[in-house]
């Protein structure tokens, strides 16, 4: 059977449009909207769009109690109850819980954490702008209550990577794209002598990140999105010391 998604996503401001082949969901429950139309050689459309709405359902709502309660805490058969969705529904689509947190890990958080390093791999010359932009959009975000919750990412790292290695390394994946994108294109702008000659991208690349997810963890700790904020500031002052 062939299914082709055809999706428009807003998520906090950001549109994103993409043709994919499969079942997959951008539904992150974090103040957006998504709307998709499918087409379905084999089935009636009707029936296919239940489909694709069931399981959308559940992974927002198996995401939102992981970000309440962490993977290990997530109870899925208490949190379908809400939803009206049966347990054989469940395991239909996730057979283990296991199978719930990959599902997590590639079809919210991925598309979720690269898709604005996926636009930092089209800009040519100077990145810092861009990079700036981007800080200033997480802050813009993170009032006390998200402060609270914490980075989706950050906490999943934090949580799973010493106890699973299948977690580890599909979170690592989503880390190492964010930082290869950094490093290629602070290393552009070296080579556009835009940035300066004499820093290691490499290195500042871990270190924008290290201090982005360091300070949702200090605002976590806080209970304050104002730390995040001001965290973050003395990050956009950094960068400005790239430029030549």
């Amino acid at each position: 059977m062939l299914i082709v998604e055809l999706l428009v996503v807003k998520t906090k401001g950001n549109v994103v449009n993409s043709t994919d082949l499969g079942l997959r969901t951008y539904d992150l429950g974090l103040k957006k909207t998504c709307t998709y139309q499918l087409v379905c050689p084999s089935l009636p459309r009707h029936f296919t769009h239940i489909v694709m709405e069931t399981r959308e359902r559940i992974i927002s709502a198996l995401f939102q109690d992981v970000r309440l309660h962490g993977f290990q805490g997530l109870r899925a058969d208490k949190v379908i109850v809400d939803l009206g969705i049966t347990k054989g529904a469940l395991y239909h689509y996730f057979p283990s819980k296991k199978e719930i947190g990959a599902t997590i890990i590639d079809e919210v958080l991925y598309p979720m954490y690269t898709e604005f390093y996926e636009r930092l791999d089209l800009v040519e010359g100077d990145p810092v702008p861009a990079l700036q932009e981007h800080l200033r959009w997480h802050a813009g975000i993170c009032d006390d209550q998200e402060a609270v919750l914490g980075c989706p990412l950050n906490n999943l790292v934090q949580e799973m990577s010493p106890l699973d290695e299948t977690f580890r390394l599909k979170l690592n994946k989503i880390v190492g794209k964010m930082q290869r994108s950094i490093m290629e294109a602070l290393r552009r702008g070296q080579a556009m002598g835009v940035l300066k000659p004499t820093f290691d991208c490499d290195t500042v690349a871990w270190f924008y990140l290290s201090s982005l997810e360091g300070s949702y963890s200090m605002a976590k700790v806080s209970k304050s999105g104002t730390v995040f904020k001001r965290s973050i500031q003395q990050l956009i002052h950094f960068l400005e010391t790239l430029k030549a």
